[in-house]
């Protein structure tokens, strides 16, 4: 049996996939629990999380297990099984076949395999067999929160009290050890992923691509249409912080001028409402006014703010274009400029700016993480705030390093006692 992930733009121009069989027909659980748990995320989050299904529904029909209907519905799959699950979602996809293929085998024999990743032949010599661990640790995250899901669903349609309690404790039992077998995934010493650009280096770039800079030695952007949306893109992204794939699904209604904010409906995390300047709102009004409403209504009925020429929802890849135009483009932008470095340069503008606070006005650490993480769309329970508010600490205390070290090496300025008497 196969099984595959297929993408496809909709009416409003929001990118959807879906699992479908060999027969190109939807499974209905899978979908139905990735429909529920990542409408709001990235369609990169919603087809990976996808995967990590359609790789648990290759390993189930490779071992004769019930099906996600039974699962459903009352069965539950037992402690041995999670084992064996958790170890084929480690896999590499070619592993995954390998190991797919001696499991039908040894049942009956039907070749099974899942191409939504690749379509490659099995190489049984292959020497890397296992997927790196953050990959593995997702995969079994998203099947154990579909498994939850499965049990939820089965446990409300038994009325029976008592049934219901061992159901559950059954289902645990299994959900429970495979979480446990979750590969740990050490950040290690990381922190030099989250450092950003220097806030002149960000209103160099913005001036750069200010709309009324015409000038083809400084403004990489030709037409007057690229050069009012691509400098609205760099104005969001560096006062807000926001994702790429956040900015990519606004939509002009999400903008309110007049009150200078943006609400983030589609979020990989959480959605959430961001402060823009006056600059900025201005900066979205022109755009509007002289470009976006002069499109035919039919090419924007889809509402997206950011467009192509010809009114098409922008995509990421074209996000990407941008970014680079602008590395090759302007003098002295530095070769690591992505949309994400925007996000941890907002990050590192934000812990300065608590530092700069009066010790009356300064919020609490935990009240700090909270604010850093509404803003930038974590949950209460994410660690990636404490992370950036830790690289702002390692920076300050480098600084301070520093010049104790500078003092230690200058030379000591001694006074003639008798000549100063």
């Amino acid at each position: 049996m196969h099984f595959k992930i297929r993408t496809f733009i909709d009416g409003s121009g929001n990118e959807l996939s879906v699992l479908v069989d060999e027969n190109n027909h939807p499974l209905f659980w899978p979908n139905v629990f990735a429909t529920m748990e990542f409408r709001s995320k990235s369609p990169k989050t919603l087809s990976a999380a996808l995967r990590a299904l359609g790789m648990f529904e290759l390993w189930r029909e490779s071992k004769e297990l019930p099906s996600s209907n039974d699962l459903a519905s009352g069965t539950t799959l037992s402690i041995h099984d999670a084992e064996a699950l958790a170890m084929f979602l480690q896999l590499t996809r070619p592993a995954q076949d390998e190991e797919a293929l001696t499991n039908a085998a040894i049942s009956k024999r039907k070749v099974i395999r899942l191409e939504s990743v690749r379509k490659s032949n099995i190489n049984k010599n292959n020497s890397k067999r296992y997927a790196g661990k953050l990959e593995a640790a997702n995969r079994i995250r998203w099947v154990a929160k579909y498994l939850e899901y499965l049990r939820d669903r089965s446990i409300s349609v038994t009325s029976n009290r008592a049934e219901q309690q061992n159901l559950e404790r059954k289902a645990n039992v299994a959900i429970k050890r495979l979480r446990r077998l979750t590969p740990r995934v050490s950040t290690g010493t990381g922190d030099e992923s989250l450092v950003g650009i220097d806030d002149d280096i960000i209103r160099h770039i913005g001036d750069t691509l200010n709309p009324l800079n015409t000038s083809p030695q400084n403004n990489p952007f030709g037409s007057d249409f690229l050069r009012a949306r691509n400098h609205l893109i760099w104005s969001i992204l560096a006062e807000t912080g926001m994702r790429r794939e956040e900015m990519v699904k606004l939509k002009v209604d999400d903008v309110d001028y007049s009150t200078h904010r943006i609400r983030i409906r589609e979020s990989k995390t959480l959605p959430r409402t961001v402060p823009i300047s006056d600059k900025t709102a201005q900066a979205f009004h022109n755009f509007i006014m002289n470009h976006w409403s002069k499109l035919q209504a039919k090419a924007t009925a889809h509402g997206r703010l950011f467009i192509g020429e010809n009114g098409s929802p922008l995509q990421n890849g074209t996000v990407n274009l941008v970014f680079s135009r602008i590395r090759e483009g302007i003098a002295d932008v530095p070769q690591n400029l992505t949309p994400h470095t925007l996000r941890r340069s907002w990050n590192e503008r934000y812990s300065a700016r608590i530092d700069a606070l009066p010790t009356q006005q300064r919020p609490s650490e935990s009240e700090e993480l909270q604010i850093r993480n509404r803003l930038m769309g974590w949950s209460d329970r994410s660690q990636m705030g404490a992370r950036y508010a830790k690289r702002h600490i390692q920076r300050k205390a480098d600084s301070i390093a520093e010049d104790l070290t500078n003092t230690l090496a200058a030379p000591e300025v001694k006074t003639d006692d008798k000549q100063s008497s």
